[in-house]
């Protein structure tokens, strides 16, 4: 009879015991088997009851036992170990996970970061800044690039001219804002003589206008109304129409008082200037402008005085 010779169940020969022998060596055979099983399978004690796909499962596996230990006590998802493959994909290091050790923050605070396109390095000049909360509350509301903003700003000025006649102004080179103030004329004075009783009526003040085609800035203010003899009160107010900016009342002429309407006669007085219009032009180019100023019209007699002269004011900040 053949009998093979092994330890293991890999030393079992399907073939033995061919069909043709005796029941002679049969305890043999039966004591090669079970000694070859108990050799193979020396830890198990118990009942196995893991199906064969089950235990399919290991096939192929090389991590070691100390690997496997690893996962002793985990009682995550396959959904979580996924999320950390993901992650380690992305390139971040332990260091890096160990910076949120300690953090204390909720999820809404950690949820500001949602959207935050900056990179690691950009992230990284923030390393040792010492800006309180409160600072840092303070651009809550910021809409735009800060530095443009302080840019468009203006900062001191540049330049300042103020002219009572006609002439031409160079804006200078680094203007950030200019502000345009232009006035015109004021009226003359007009009441009654004193000796006559004569009508003594004031001259309008001239208008005063600043033109710059290229700037798109056309400005025209107004010169004041001359005084009216007698208590009339719209007299002196100054002309409507201004326009190429913002028109601010102007004095005009305060014309005459009450002379002839109780009896009493008293002489009209000078107004001030005209309409005040102001302009405002952010970011300008290098330009000339030109300006025409109103003259103060002329009082209606010896005892009036003439209105006040336009004028027009450049400011430029840098």
């Amino acid at each position: 009879m053949a009998l093979e010779s092994g330890t293991y169940l890999n030393s079992l020969n399907s073939a033995n015991p061919a069909s043709t022998d005796g029941l002679a060596q049969a305890d043999d055979h039966l004591r090669l088997i079970k000694a070859t099983i108990l050799a193979s399978f020396p830890g198990i004690t118990g009942a196995v009851t893991s199906t064969h796909t089950e235990l399919n499962v290991l096939d192929g596996i090389t991590s070691t036992t100390a690997e496997l230990n690893t996962l002793d006590g985990f009682t995550g998802t396959a959904a979580d170990l996924n999320y950390a493959k993901d992650l380690n994909a992305t390139g971040v290091t332990a260091t890096e996970l160990d910076v949120l050790d300690g953090i204390t923050a909720t999820t809404a605070e950690l949820n500001i970061l949602d959207g935050v396109t900056a990179t690691a390095a950009e992230l990284n000049k923030l390393n040792g800044i010492n800006v309180s909360t409160t600072e840092l509350n303070q651009l809550s509301g910021v809409q735009g690039n800060i530095q443009t903003q302080i840019d468009n700003a203006g900062g001191g000025l540049l330049d300042y001219a103020m002219y009572t006649s006609s002439s031409t102004w160079a804006i200078p080179s680094g203007t950030k804002k200019l502000v345009i103030k232009a006035s015109g004329g004021g009226g003359g004075g007009g009441g009654l003589n004193p000796g006559n009783l004569a009508s003594q009526s004031g001259a309008n003040g001239g208008d005063t206008t600043v033109t710059q085609s290229t700037l798109s800035i056309s400005i025209t203010a107004k010169g004041g109304l001359g005084g009216n003899p007698g208590p009339d009160p719209t007299a002196g107010k100054f002309q409507t129409n201004s326009s190429g900016g913002s028109a601010l009342h102007g004095g005009g002429s305060i014309g005459g008082n009450e002379g002839g309407h109780h009896g009493s006669v008293g002489a009209g007085t000078n107004g001030g200037p005209g309409s005040l219009v102001i302009k405002e032009v952010n970011n300008p180019s290098v330009q000339t402008i030109s300006f025409t100023v109103g003259g103060g019209g002329s009082a209606g007699g010896s005892s009036q005085g003439d209105g006040v002269g336009g004028y027009v004011e450049f400011w430029a900040f840098g």
